[in-house]
């Protein structure tokens, strides 16, 4: 199957399977009825050759917390088993879709020749110019979607635009970092120090490190309700304690608790951390609330 990570966008507009309609989506619902950025992946995962794909809003029981807190537990399983997941980067929303008409010489290479008139004699050389057409990332600063990069086996993304630039492979970010400790803990143990210059008393600790880093990523991503701050993230924490044995509290880790407990809001936050919502997601004593 195929996994589908994207914006929903106004929620009172996105098709959701709720209590009242599960029964009617058992039964099946026609294409037209679909919002076009799931319609989107639809189309992709048929072309892809697939027969199934996992569409949160549809395949979740909104309104029913048994089947939310049941699903949200078993999140890193199904990103993870997926055989990949579309990433709508370029859709607003679950209704604007992905699937845009683009102009190809925007970014198709150009072959050119350089002549170098500095040697003697005269150096020409074949060269290849790339076009870069940055467009906007939907998702990028979606809570929910943190999770699923991290745990997605492979991803396939659609922007508004082909993202073309050169990546450095010797340096991996807060996202590819975790997905070694949760994928592969020994090759992590063995590349992440040179990233990571800060003085630990234990190697193991290197591990929280890194989840200090990906929880300051997140916490700057936006979340519709702020009383999902801990669920949005549980698959993590799940997976985090079932590889490595820790103990999880509300955001936190027991084994490496006193530093976890140092955390504070950046004076440049212009977030009202102080909201009944924000209270309620966790203890007092978590960044989370």
């Amino acid at each position: 199957y195929v996994a589908l990570s994207y914006k929903w966008g106004d929620v009172r507009k996105a098709l959701r399977t709720l209590k009242e309609n599960v029964e009617t989506h058992q039964g099946g619902f026609s294409l037209e009825d679909i919002p076009l950025t799931c319609r989107d992946a639809i189309f992709v995962t048929n072309w892809l050759g697939y027969k199934y794909i996992w569409i949160d809003a549809l395949c979740i029981i909104q309104n029913d917390n048994g089947d939310m807190d049941h699903e949200l537990k078993h999140m890193h399983y199904i990103y993870r088993h997926a055989v990949l997941t579309i990433c709508a980067e370029g859709a607003a929303d679950s209704h604007a879709g992905f699937l845009h008409d683009k102009n190809p010489l925007e970014l198709h290479p150009c072959h050119i020749q350089l002549t170098d008139v500095s040697e003697n004699p005269k150096i020409t050389r074949d060269a290849v110019l790339k076009g870069t057409c940055f467009g906007h990332n939907h998702i990028s600063q979606r809570g929910w979607v943190l999770q699923e990069e991290v745990l997605t086996s492979r991803a396939l993304r659609f922007g508004t635009q082909m993202k073309c630039q050169y990546e450095n492979t010797c340096l991996l970010d807060s996202i590819e970092t975790m997905r070694l400790w949760l994928y592969a803990p020994e090759r992590a143990r063995d590349i992440s120090q040179p990233f990571y210059t800060r003085a630990t008393l234990e190697t193991n600790s290197q591990r929280f490190i890194v989840w200090r880093d990906l929880v300051e990523q997140y916490s700057k991503r936006q979340l519709t309700d702020t009383k999902d701050t801990l669920h949005a993230v549980s698959a993590l924490s799940n997976m985090f304690a079932e590889v490595h044995g820790d103990t999880y509290l509300a955001g936190l880790w027991k084994e490496n608790l006193v530093p976890e407990l140092s955390w504070f809001v950046e004076t440049n936050d212009r977030r009202d951390p102080t909201t009944p919502g924000m209270r309620l997601a966790a203890p007092t004593w978590s960044w989370a609330s």
